[in-house]
């Protein structure tokens, strides 16, 4: 991985030590695939929100999920109709956020909890909701990682189930197409992925499987008069460092694009 390398005195002599470089990550909640959600929460759209989206709760739900890092950070809104959360790490006491705010104006990603005082391994939150909750993304701080992206036509070949096709938006402006219900295998080393696609009233289904997970439906069927191109479709967040593969088969046409995956190099 990335590293600084210092060199220090010791006893006289210049010892090199390599030290991981830090990065903070915002993920959002919506994508973490390893996040647990009790009680009836649904993804809320504002334009104003980091990535559009939070997830909202207003029955005392809770939601659990694990990260790597030393440092953490809770980002959502605070407005006139917001109630309490309640984090809780590795199951300590756990600390009232009031999202409450008596202004008449939505006060947009907002950091409401930090905690910078953990150690440098894998950690266990639980955010419990009481009233009116949107959540928004966290910030970690992780051992860093280069964004990859690797086009399809250079993950598999042109062949019998994927033929290679041009169009000036796509990423590189080549694709590969399918219409026979192909697949394709990506293994990489290091945090999250994503999945870049085209989306039109012509494209069918993706289905997405990340290390030994549930296959997950992902639909490129758009009715827009518009085509959409270089479409983020799945976005799998929080991963753990290390090996994953991620799988994709299709159903109907499609035209797919590349994979951007967090490596660490």
């Amino acid at each position: 991985g990335k590293t600084v390398i210092d060199a220090l005195p010791v006893n006289g002599d210049i010892v090199e030590c390599t030290t991981p470089i830090h990065d903070d990550v915002t993920i959002e909640i919506e994508n973490m695939l390893n996040a647990t959600f009790t009680g009836n929460w649904t993804k809320k759209y504002a334009w104003k929100l980091s990535a559009h989206n939070a997830m909202f709760n207003s029955d005392g739900g809770s939601v659990t999920f694990d990260f790597e890092g030393d440092e953490f950070s809770l980002v959502s809104y605070k407005a006139n109709t917001q109630g309490k959360i309640y984090i809780s790490i590795d199951g300590s006491a756990e600390t009232e956020v009031n999202l409450y705010d008596e202004s008449i104006n939505t006060l947009y990603q907002q950091v409401v909890y930090t905690n910078k005082n953990l150690s440098y391994k894998e950690h266990t939150v639980t955010i419990r909701a009481e009233g009116n909750v949107s959540l928004d993304s966290i910030i970690i701080n992780r051992e860093s990682a280069e964004t990859v992206n690797t086009e399809a036509e250079d993950i598999i070949a042109e062949s019998s189930d994927w033929k290679k096709v041009y169009a000036w938006k796509l990423s590189n402006h080549y694709g590969l197409q399918t219409t026979t219900g192909a697949s394709v295998t990506l293994t990489y080393y290091g945090y999250d992925v994503k999945v870049i696609s085209y989306k039109a009233k012509t494209q069918g289904k993706m289905f997405i499987t990340i290390d030994d997970g549930e296959e997950i439906e992902v639909d490129l069927y758009d009715d827009s008069t518009d085509q959409k191109y270089q479409e983020i479709v799945f976005d799998a967040a929080g991963l753990k460092l290390g090996n994953h593969t991620i799988t994709i088969r299709t159903e109907g046409k499609v035209i797919f694009d590349a994979i951007k995956a967090d490596e660490r190099v």
